[in-house]
């Protein structure tokens, strides 16, 4: 999922502007990779466990 379309969701779902729900989206990412970076899991209830280590390669879904 793009993230344009995750804050659409968002801000529907949390009754938020777009630039709220882009603003809560970026803050909760950069929780996560900041406990990966020292180091430690960082949880996300529902979906699983991010487990620090090697850096993981993406690629982006062709259009």
């Amino acid at each position: 999922m793009r993230k344009k379309v995750f804050v659409r969701r968002l801000a529907q779902e949390a009754q938020l502007t777009p630039a709220v729900a882009a603003d809560q989206i970026d803050a909760v990412v950069t929780q996560l990779l900041l406990r990966l970076k020292e180091g430690k899991p960082a949880e996300i209830p529902g979906f699983g466990t991010l487990l620090p280590g090697a850096a993981v390669t993406f690629r982006e879904e062709p259009k």
